[in-house]
C-alpha cells in the first residue's frame, strides 16, 4: 500500500493522552485540525501578515504531526529522552509531499499553537490530577519555546502570538 494513503487512514485513529485521562479522547485528526485553524487565524491576524499566507500556515498546522500516523503520540517527556531519534524516524516514515517546512518562523508558530491546544484540551478534558500535572509541564514548555521565539520575532509578533494564544488557553 502507498504509505500516503495509510497517512489518511490512521490519521483518524491515532489516540493522544493515552498516558492522561480524558473525556473524551481526542485523536490526532482533530488535534491537528485546531491547531490548523488557531495557525491560520494568527497568521490571518497578525500585523504586516508576518506570517505570510493564511492558507499555507493552515497547511502546515494541519500536517505538523502526520509522522506519528506511523509512529503512534509518543509523550512529550519520553521525546525528550529518547533525544531525536523519534523525530527522525517520523520523518523517514512520513511521505515527501506531507513533509513540513523548514522555515523557521513558520516551524515556532505552529509549535506554540500545538502547545496551546494541548494545555487547552487538557485544561477542560483532563480528569485526573495527571491531568493538572501534564498541564503544568505544558505550559513550562510554552514559555520555553515562545523564549526561543522571540529570539526570530519582532516584538509586536510576539506579543500578537502570545496574547492570541493566552486568550485560547484561558478556559473560563
Amino acid at each position: 500500500m502507498d504509505p500516503s494513503l495509510e497517512v489518511v487512514i490512521r490519521f483518524q485513529e491515532v489516540k493522544r493522552w493515552h498516558m492522561v485521562d480524558v473525556a473524551p479522547t481526542q485523536n490526532l485528526a482533530s488535534h491537528s485540525a485546531t491547531v490548523a485553524l488557531l495557525a491560520g487565524y494568527i497568521a490571518h491576524t497578525c500585523p504586516g501578515m508576518y506570517f505570510g499566507s493564511s492558507a499555507e500556515m493552515m497547511i502546515q498546522g494541519l500536517i505538523h504531526d502526520i509522522g506519528e500516523t506511523m509512529t503512534g503520540d509518543i509523550p512529550g517527556h519520553v521525546k525528550n529522552v529518547l533525544g531525536e531519534g523519534p523525530k527522525k524516524l517520523e520523518h523517514q516514515l512520513t511521505p515527501r509531499w506531507l513533509r513540513g517546512t523548514e522555515d523557521v518562523n513558520t516551524r515556532n508558530l505552529i509549535k506554540l499553537c500545538d502547545l496551546a491546544e494541548a494545555i487547552r484540551y487538557v485544561k477542560i478534558r483532563g480528569v485526573t490530577r495527571i491531568a493538572s500535572w501534564a498541564a503544568d509541564q505544558l505550559r513550562k514548555a510554552y514559555e520555553k519555546h515562545l523564549e526561543h521565539a522571540q529570539e526570530d520575532w519582532p516584538d509586536l509578533v510576539v506579543i500578537h502570538v502570545h496574547k492570541t494564544l493566552c486568550d485560547y488557553m484561558d478556559v473560563r
